[in-house]
């Protein structure tokens, strides 16, 4: 603490180079470090000192004002898979973070990510002052006055561990099965927006990023080519293919482009438009809503979007207004930081976007979810329960109810989520 060193230099002076035989740091150091942040209220000289040290520190330091030992809990976190994206992590204060927040010391550590960085303010708790009286050499006489320490509230989340293991499971098998590299799987209780499960694959251990971990392997998780501090399920952008149809379909039969017994021919296996040809993954034959659904049958999508023959089409506006409807080019608003919120192109969009004409091909695309149509599975996820649910587009959320310290409970219903 600068402000309870010596005032005069030359004792100031004196007091370091006392100081730094004891922490095993040069005093050259100790004064530039302490010179160069004397209007701070603390200045960190030492971290991550093991227990041992830390015992012979505290009686070495015993009497010394302006100088303390500070223990810093550390979070320990579980192995249930898919906690690193979820849970996140904890790190050390930077300015800003110490402007936002001035009750914050220079060992405190906040949020970084994930839901610990989400509900920081509800986490933290605030830390212990103790006031001391000292003699004209600034050394401890008595405690005069002291505030204890409150610990931050408990939260409980809606994840279940079980469904959360199966999902982990599930989620690589089909990635090996498929080479494929990453992917995500999310559930959602459909009538409450609750997430039962979210999954992100390349995961990693948040437990990495406690003080004590391994540096080398933190770094190595930092620098993996394949970003696996992403959380995919909410922040990864993909082009929705054939999963968009039910969307599709919803609005070509709310926009009466077709009835529910409507049969088009689509054993042509393509349609084609002057020069260009769009073609399908098979042959259906004819088809209505509910086979071309089964089949993901994708000329039946192409007519109902962009249209053709006798059937006119929904037309790129209202099938983007649709989409959007479902929640897809908007964040969903789960209590979770940097959530991407997607794309619907459109004729202006691509206007603006990339100074080109929207063509019937670009609808056609649109309408089995191709193109720059892009979203998140948890947008999926969301859009698929409104199906399920009769039609209601719900708030996801991971947060159950908070436990404050004063032992009342606050359900998510009432807790106002603020977005980081």
């Amino acid at each position: 603490q600068p402000s309870q060193l010596p005032k005069v230099q030359a004792e100031r002076t004196a007091f370091i180079e006392n100081l730094a035989p004891l922490l095993a740091i040069p005093a050259s150091e100790i004064l530039t470090t302490v010179e160069a942040n004397k209007s701070k209220e603390d200045v960190l000289l030492l971290e991550n000192i093991d227990r041992d040290r830390a015992l012979s520190l505290e009686l070495k330091l015993n009497g010394l004002t302006g100088v303390y030992l500070a223990t810093t809990p550390f979070r320990e976190y579980g192995d249930l898979p898919g906690l690193g994206h979820l849970i996140g992590y904890i790190g050390k204060i930077s300015a800003e973070d110490k402007k936002k927040n001035p009750t914050l010391l220079p060992t405190s550590l906040i949020g970084k990510s994930g839901l610990e960085k989400q509900y920081d303010g509800y986490l933290q708790g605030n830390p212990g002052i103790e006031t001391l009286e000292v003699d004209s050499r600034r050394r401890s006489i008595r405690i005069v006055g002291s505030k204890p320490a409150e610990a931050g509230q408990s939260l409980f989340i809606t994840i279940s561990s079980d469904l959360q293991r199966v999902a982990a499971t599930a989620l690589k098998d089909s990635i090996d099965k498929n080479g494929a590299t990453s992917g995500a799987a999310v559930a959602m209780n459909t009538q409450t927006g609750e997430i039962l499960s979210m999954v992100s694959f390349p995961n990693f251990d948040n437990n990495l990023f406690s003080p004590s971990a391994n540096p080398a392997a933190r770094d190595q998780v930092l620098h993996d080519p394949l970003s696996p501090l992403i959380n995919r399920a909410v922040a990864g952008l993909y082009p929705s293919g054939s999963t968009i149809k039910p969307v599709v379909a919803t609005a070509a039969l709310d926009n009466r482009v077709i009835t529910p017994g409507t049969k088009i021919d689509t054993s042509a296996g393509k349609i084609s438009v002057g020069p260009w040809t769009f073609s399908d993954w098979k042959t259906h034959g004819n088809s209505d809503v509910k086979q071309a659904l089964a089949e993901s049958n994708n000329i039946f999508f192409f007519t109902v979007g962009g249209g053709f023959g006798s059937i006119k089409g929904l037309g790129a506006e209202r099938l983007a207004q649709f989409m959007q409807r479902f929640g897809f080019g908007k964040v969903t608003g789960i209590d979770l930081p940097q959530e991407s919120a997607g794309n619907v192109p459109t004729p202006d969009w691509k206007k603006k976007t990339k100074n080109e004409a929207w063509y019937i091909g670009d609808t056609y695309n649109l309408s089995i979810g191709q193109g720059d149509l892009l979203i998140t599975p948890l947008q999926l996820t969301r859009a698929t329960a409104a199906i399920a649910n009769g039609g209601r587009l719900l708030q996801p959320r991971l947060l159950k109810s908070i436990l404050h310290k004063n032992g009342t409970v606050s359900d998510a219903e009432t807790i106002v989520i603020d977005k980081q």
